[in-house]
């Protein structure tokens, strides 16, 4: 997350960079950069819905202490050591 949000603020500053320095050559580069920057928005935006929508467990996936896989075929898969 904190990865992300630094690759957004330096890419955003790049932008800024390029888009002061390419405004004095071509004024149309603006509507070039907008365009490409709502599509960056949008791409984002998707991506971190979908990884909220994902599940986030708890531990890892990593066995809990004192409870063994059962190998049975029950649809109680992990059951205390007894």
């Amino acid at each position: 997350m904190f990865v992300s949000l630094l690759s957004f603020i330096f890419s955003l500053i790049g932008f800024a960079i390029f888009a002061y320095v390419g405004v004095a050559f071509s004024p149309w580069l603006w509507g070039v950069l907008f365009v490409w920057l709502a599509y960056r928005m949008i791409k984002w935006d998707k991506h971190r819905r979908q990884r909220k929508l994902q599940p986030s467990y708890q531990n890892g996936g990593k066995m809990p202490l004192g409870v063994t896989e059962d190998k049975t075929e029950s649809h109680l898969s992990f059951q205390p050591k007894h």
